[in-house]
């Protein structure tokens, strides 16, 4: 009997030092599972999961928005947010975009968008939030968000018409998107910058007179950068 148990203690600690029961355990932590069933719930694929993670290990969230948001306690909260079948996931400042750019030609090929939703600049260390939809009909998105520009009187049906109209001759590519911004890449240069420049100042005055300050900055990051940039106060 002492020798069974010998042997019982001795398979038990060759188990344990080979890291056979933890490795198991950790493959299905809790934070792998709560994302497996947050993915499965929305739809959204494994492979994209896991290629999102390898940029971020922030927060893995079904999707939700709100423009409008209070402090109670300490604590932020959306009002009437706008659920929707995708994800979001939290993300430095410093890596948001460079993600975008590494993975939407890759997701776009999968099905998916991914894209900006919520910019906070580095403001308290605050990270930003990467919307992933399975989609890539970007009116789909803009329609599901409802940006619009209603301190301006832009709806979001008249603000859809206005970019279908640029997106003839620029070729826009979605890569950011909430309640009272947008943001696409210029993938075709249009005939005349400046007229272009002009045409977005006429409808979104913030991104000069809170932005670049001269219009002609803005036509010129424009250029240099092949982004085409709405955002309303």
């Amino acid at each position: 009997m002492i020798q069974f148990r010998i042997f019982l203690t001795f398979v038990f600690v060759i188990f344990v030092g080979c890291d056979f029961l933890p490795k198991q355990n950790k493959s299905i932590g809790t934070i792998e599972t709560k994302d497996k069933k947050v993915c499965d719930s929305m739809g959204v694929d494994l492979e994209v999961y896991k290629r999102i993670r390898e940029f971020s290990d922030g927060k893995i969230e079904p999707f939700h928005y709100s423009l409008a948001r209070a402090i109670t306690d300490s604590n932020e909260l959306e009002i009437s947010p706008i659920h929707l079948k995708g994800i979001t996931i939290g993300i430095k400042n410093a890596d948001s975009y460079n993600t975008i750019f590494s993975l939407k030609d890759e997701f776009k090929k999968k099905g998916y968008t991914i894209f900006m939703l919520e910019n906070n600049f580095s403001v308290n260390d605050k990270p930003d939030r990467l919307g992933i939809f399975k989609t890539t009909d970007k009116y789909k998105i803009l329609r599901d968000i409802k940006t619009s520009a209603f301190n301006y009187d832009i709806d979001n049906d008249s603000l859809i018409h206005i970019i279908q109209r640029w997106d003839k001759d620029l070729d826009l590519e979605l890569i950011g998107a909430s309640g009272d911004y947008c943001e696409f890449l210029i993938n075709k240069d249009p005939q005349n910058w400046r007229e272009l420049a002009q045409q977005i100042y006429n409808i979104c005055p913030d991104v000069v007179n809170q932005g670049t300050g001269y219009l002609v900055v803005y036509k010129n990051e424009m250029m240099k950068n092949k982004r085409l940039y709405l955002w309303w106060d």
